[in-house]
């Protein structure tokens, strides 16, 4: 508490010091300092020390929001929430409740039995009837009900009442896929713009049973936002200036930034967003000028930038100590017309910050946008108010490494850079973005990043910047580096330097994973341009392209699996690039293998295929006869092309390979390695028909050698796959997954499959040891399909086991005649999915099922080409996939006579509490049914109101959702201490849990019904035969009070008044900077039910003060002759005042202070009464007149205290709050926290347990 409180004061001291240098320097030098309540307007804002949220109206008065539900009806979530200091929420003056937003919700208070639809201005229309209601709203109405705590139910007002299904204003209607509001007495269409613009959610529109809208006008669109929909003070919205007009339109774009701190180091912090729109033409803008106001020193901002999303466009700039300014020159941006642009303006932190201090950035007016035509907007265009942090962020650094081998022009994937990135000591970071130069870069393409083998992103190239924006963010833990590399598509010319490096420390955008800010980049790597790097030795990536006349290169195919008996199939690829006219007119491989010769070749028509038009290019052409074994051989083309000046083909050898039948002996894993032989074979004449060079006219002069092809053979691997894993289930349950299949097909054909027939298995007793001992599998299982785990869709079935050869044998089940394909190289899953039979048990535990594929023949399956394809099962000769006859299966499924079911009070169930007279539908017990194994239909549950009278309850109710969803509602009466619910249809869902809901009518408190003070406890009652059954929705089986899980769980202790009073923080309550005199330092209200007045007789205080300075006193017991009684020029009796606000001048502890009489007991921590020098804790006075609280009505009380003595020198602190009953209770002196009387009440007073809103917590007082 004393931290919280200390740095409320340095806050304070910042404010102070703040202004005092606003005045020494005068206004000019800062405009605007901070930001007033105006500046606010239209926000949603808090302060930092408590968690109330509240919106700020055009007027500059702030609107608290009384509790989450009421902020959900405006608003979805709390990301729009703008933290701001104590001090400056202090400075906005404070104005009413935010209320329920029009049409969102209907409401009701637990005490009245009323249900309202809320209309503008907090106006009530109570709907009389269930049939209204149902006319308004459908079946579901009353899901579209929320509670208002009572103490704000006072916030609004009581308008007329809805007596028929009528729309309102206010209402969200849905009509078919037409969403409408009624507004104006109009209904209006809603867009989808318009929907999204005003925060109306899918959960507002109501479908109503009957056409309400139909005698409703239609009126204008909701298209955009509007204040009068979406104002949460519903005073039509925050004011904005009239459209700007001019060629060019500045404005601020709803994504800039909120405010925030920003920690020292920081990179790539984004403080505005700006809009730019071309009106009436294309407009150019040159030049953009910020200026930086507040209290920060422009020396703490290293850089600033200008980005696109994500692309950096400028370079760095300074802001001008002089002028405070960022200026942006010669920008050259096109706006299309009638089109806008988005743009960030982007910081780099100094290294060392002040905390506390303050900046924002803005465009302060017209002149400082320089463009073609004449530019408008709504001028300052200004960014929120950031927040400078001492502390700083990690770091990273960046540096060269690896080696970069000259890539020929024409190169598909060559690799231009490598580089190390290091994350610093202090925090992990996630990679965002990397920009890199690259020199010419317009000359490449397709730009990737890896890392290892694995793709992190595309680049974008905008002159010679490549950014890489990563589709996911790339972590390195603190400490850790990792190796990137860049490859790209080369283009260029032979002797073209190849330069990548990185310009500017932004140009790394890594968040820290502890403070989340853009972390301190070290750039190692930033020798950029032909000036720096021009060495491999330099900081940057650096390589040269090698080109001639005619350039072949690469593409580097990976090594990979090549099909077995398949035409057309890629061996090699490469580039043939032409500088000048040439003619190609040979072009030999030679091949390196296992096994090229049979009685023909297992390889056959060659050809070279332009990949750009798919067309053979040259071939088909053979082995040359010479040379050729059964490892080696050479594949010659030679006819003639032309390539033109600058062509560039992609070619790929392609070759028809073999099978292994009749002529051809291929096998799964041959293998095969193609080289280009350009050093010694290649040939190509220029335009004068000399020959070209190998080595000088044409590049590279050293072959070009493939990666090894593996032949693989058409295959389909079996495996057992989970889900399902081994369960239990009760008999009778349909769609059971027995087990599940999991097929594998090989890279080399897609594979069908036709036929499987599965074993079936059974076991009693001890599955563990499988003894098929179960009885005949179609007595258990009646009924199997196959099922495809992706779709759902049922692949075969139902079909039935064959009769086993005995009782207790395995038997089969066939499943034939269908089309079920896996694409090569992928899996797909087969589910058996049974019906299980109800049928008693073999044994009196339980009994257990199984299938599997027990052989290979069991399994039919061809390739594309029609071929058998005999399966294998983990990757070897296939064995008996989910165990074998007499062995134990891998899966199997328990099946049990009957499911079970427990009873347990649900975790919302309400605790103890006040529960009012003549109230109607309290929530009184909750409580949860679980199942296992089956679904439970609940039809008979007793209820028992144990020890307890029976006067208070009036009816009983028990609600739950059926089978179909629908929400059943049984009525019932107290008899003899306990209610019986019979004929129920209670759903409760297999291994999963449902809900039944007890609620309760209640009887008048009066003379002649109920006394206040009677207490009721619904439990429920299971503990007998004949008091629950239940019935088993796969079994059939009845579960009875006798079950198991099935046992009396006792409902909360509930009591019944006549009225009650609700607590809470009044508004204004003192909190804050203070002087040590005779202050105020609580206000709260009470309010009174409208049921009937409450008498508030004694309230306890808990103070909480600090008395810092070694000597102070100022908080104990001064001089006491009488325990509890102090007097004298410490801490007194007398020194505490007590007040109605209505009557502020008139105190209400009026007896007089004596040093043995007094309103007061002045207390210890333990509750015991004080004695001289103890420091008092807690104050309880008791009213010398009841204090009474007229019923429907709230009253404000004053606390005041004379903390005279207390040292603002040693920043001394006080809080007084109001504890709970609990705390009271819990003191060794026990205490009550208050004590009041209802209307009905007998002599006893009642104490706080159950008072809403207890306890209260006043604001903290800094001296």
């Amino acid at each position: 508490m004393e931290n919280s409180l200390q740095l409320g004061k340095r806050t304070l001291v910042l404010a102070v010091a703040a202004a005092t240098i606003l005045w020494t320097l005068g206004i000019s030098a800062f405009a605007p300092q901070t930001a007033g309540a105006v500046d606010y307007a239209g926000q949603v804002v808090r302060g930092t020390s408590l968690s109330t949220v509240y919106y700020v109206d055009g007027d500059g008065e702030r609107h608290a929001f009384p509790n989450q539900k009421t902020y959900n009806t405006w608003y979805n979530d709390f990301s729009g929430v703008m933290m701001i200091s104590d001090s400056a929420l202090a400075a906005i003056s404070l104005g009413s409740n935010v209320m329920y937003r029009p049409g969102a919700r209907w409401v009701k208070v637990q005490s009245v039995a009323k249900t309202y639809a809320v209309t503008p201005q907090g106006s009530l229309r109570w709907i009389e009837t269930p049939a209204v209601a149902e006319g308004l709203a459908g079946s579901a109405w009353n899901t579209v009900i929320d509670d208002v705590p009572e103490v704000f139910f006072f916030d609004y007002s009581i308008g007329s009442s809805l007596l028929t299904a009528e729309a309102y204003e206010g209402m969200f209607v849905m009509d078919g896929s037409n969403k409408y509001v009624v507004s104006g007495g109009e209904k209006r269409l809603v867009t989808a713009a318009g929907q999204a613009a005003n925060g109306f959610q899918d959960r507002f529109f109501l479908s109503p049973e009957d056409d309400i809208l139909s005698s409703l006008s239609a009126g204008a669109d909701v298209s955009a936002k509007e204040g009068a929909l979406s104002d949460p003070a519903q005073l039509g919205g925050v004011s904005t200036p009239s459209t700007a007009t001019g060629d060019l339109v500045v404005s601020l774009s709803s994504g800039s930034p909120a405010s925030m701190a920003i920690p020292a180091r920081s990179t790539n912090v984004e403080v505005l967003e700006f809009k730019l729109m071309a009106n009436g033409g294309d407009a150019t803008v040159t030049e953009l000028q910020f200026h930086m106001g507040g209290f920060t020193a422009v020396s703490e901002i290293t850089s600033a930038y200008l980005y696109q999303d994500g692309t950096r466009l400028t370079n760095g700039r300074s802001v001008n100590s002089s002028t405070r300014n960022a200026t942006f020159g010669g920008l050259s941006w096109t706006i299309p017309s009638g089109q806008s642009k988005t743009y960030q303006l982007v910081l780099e932190m100094d290294t060392t910050l002040t905390s506390g201090d303050t900046f924002y950035f803005s465009i302060l007016d017209a002149a400082a946008v320089q463009a073609s035509g004449s530019v408008g907007g709504s001028f300052p265009v200004q960014g929120a108010t950031m927040t400078t942090s001492s502390t700083q962020v990690g770091t990273v650094t960046i540096d060269e490494t690896g080696t970069i081998e000259n890539a020929a022009v024409g190169e598909n994937g060559a690799k231009i850079a490598e580089f190390n990135i290091q994350s610093g000591s202090t925090e992990g970071i996630y990679v965002h973005r990397l920009t890199l130069d690259v020199r010419s870069g317009e000359d490449h393409t397709n730009y990737k990043l890896w890392y290892a083998n694995d793709w992190l992103a595309d680049g974008v190239r905008s002159g010679d910047n490549v950014t890489f924006n990563f589709a996911e963010p790339f972590f390195i833990d603190e400490g850790d580096d990792r190796n990137l590399e860049v490859t790209a598509d080369m283009g260029g010319q032979n002797g073209d330097e190849v330069l990548v490096a990185m310009e500017y420390t932004t140009d790394l955008y890594a968040i820290g994973d502890e403070y989340g800010f853009g972390v301190a980049v070290t750039n190692n790597y930033n020798e950029t341009g032909s000036a720096n790097c021009n060495a491999t030795t330099d900081e940057c990536s650096y390589s040269t392209l090698e080109g001639g006349q005619i350039t072949l290169a690469d593409n580097n195919y990976p090594a990979s699996d090549i099909p077995i008996d398949e035409t057309g199939v890629a061996l090699f690829g490469f580039s043939i690039t032409s500088q000048n006219w040439s003619e190609v007119r040979d072009i030999d491989f030679s091949l390196a293998g296992s096994d090229f010769t049979a009685t023909e070749n297992n390889f056959q028509n060659f050809r070279l295929v332009n990949l750009a038009t798919g067309t053979t290019l040259m071939g088909p052409s053979e082995f040359d006869t010479a040379g050729l074994t059964a490892t080696a051989g050479t594949v010659s083309f030679t006819d003639d092309f032309v390539m033109n000046a600058g062509d560039s083909l992609d070619l790929e050898l392609r070759v028809d390979v073999k099978g292994s039948t009749g002529n051809f002996d291929v096998a799964d894993g041959d293998t095969v390695t193609v080289t280009l032989t350009n050093a010694t074979t290649f040939s190509a004449r220029d335009a004068n028909n000399d020959d070209l060079t190998v080595g000088t006219d044409i590049i590279p002069a050293t072959n070009i050698v493939g990666n090894q092809m593996t032949l693989e053979a058409s295959s389909l691997d079996v495996n057992l796959s989970q889900p399902p894993a081994a369960g239990t289930f009760v008999k009778g349950t349909k769609n059971v997954d027995i087990a599940g299949f999991a097929f594998t097909a090989g890279d080399a054909s897609d594979i069908e499959m036709s036929a499987i027939t599965l074993l079936g298995r059974t076991d009693n007793a001890t599955h563990t040891t499988f003894s098929d001992d179960g009885g005949d599998p179609r007595d258990k299982m009646s009924s199997c399909s196959l099922v495809d785990s992706s779709s759902g869709a049922v692949v075969k079935g139902p079909k039935s086991f064959a009769a086993s050869a005995t009782a207790s044998a395995a038997a089969n089940i066939v499943f034939s005649g269908f089309s079920w394909t896996v694409p090569k190289g992928e899996t797909k899953r087969l589910l058996v999915r049974c019906d299980l039979a109800n049928v008693d048990l073999t044994s009196s535990n339980t009994d257990a099922v199984a299938v599997m594929i027990d052989a290979a023949a069991d399994l039919t399956a061809r390739d594309e080409d029609g071929d058998s394809v005999p399966p294998t099962s983990g990757g070897a000769t296939f064995t008996n996939v989910n165990g074998a006859a007499a062995t134990n299966p891998t899966v199997y499924q328990t099946i049990d006579a009957n499911g079970t079911l427990t009873v347990a009070a649900a975790g919302d169930t309400p605790n103890v509490e006040i529960v009012l007279g003549d109230s109607t539908g309290v929530v009184v017990s909750k409580y949860k049914f679980t199942t296992a194994n089956e679904a439970q239909l609940v039809k008979k549950i007793m209820l028992e109101n144990t020890s307890l009278t029976d006067a208070a309850v009036s009816a009983v109710y028990v609600s739950y959702k059926n089978q179909a969803g629908e929400t059943v509602t049984h009525t019932g009466f107290l008899s003899g201490n306990s209610v019986t619910f019979s004929a129920m249809t209670f759903y409760v869902p297999a291994n999963n849990s449902a809900y039944l809901t007890v609620s309760v009518d209640t009887n008048e408190v009066s003379t002649t019904g109920a006394t206040s003070g009677n207490t009721f406890r619904l439990s429920f009652d299971g503990d007998g035969a004949t008091e629950f059954e239940s019935v088993g929705l796969g079994s059939g089986e009845t579960l009875d009070g006798t079950h198991a899980g099935v046992a009396d769980v006792a409902g909360s202790v509930m009591t019944l008044r006549k009225t009650k009073p609700t607590i809470s923080l009044a508004s204004g309550s003192p909190a804050g900077a203070s002087i040590p005199s005779l202050i105020d330092v609580l206000y709260f209200n009470v309010a009174a039910d409208s049921r009937g007045e409450v008498t508030l007789d004694a309230i306890l205080f808990d103070m909480n003060s600090t008395a810092n300075a070694s000597a102070s006193v100022w908080n104990q017991c001064g001089t006491s002759t009488t325990a509890g009684y102090c007097t004298g020029s410490q801490l007194a009796n007398s020194d505490f005042s007590f007040y109605d606000m209505a009557e502020n001048n008139t105190a209400l502890d009026t007896t007089a202070e004596t040093a043995s009489t007094s309103d007061w007991l002045l207390l210890e921590s333990d509750g015991s009464t004080a004695e001289a020098a103890d420091v008092i804790e807690y104050a309880l006075l008791d009213l010398p007149s009841d204090e009474e609280i007229a019923a429907g009505t709230t009253k404000t009380f004053r606390l005041s205290f004379d903390a005279t003595g207390a040292s603002s020198v040693s920043d001394d602190t006080l809080r007084f709050d109001i504890p709970d009953e609990a705390e009271a209770d819990a003191l060794t002196t026990a205490r009550n926290a208050i004590e009041w009387e209802d209307a009905n009440t007998a002599a006893t007073d009642i104490v706080g347990t159950s008072v809403d809103n207890l306890p209260i917590n006043g604001g903290a007082l800094l001296f």
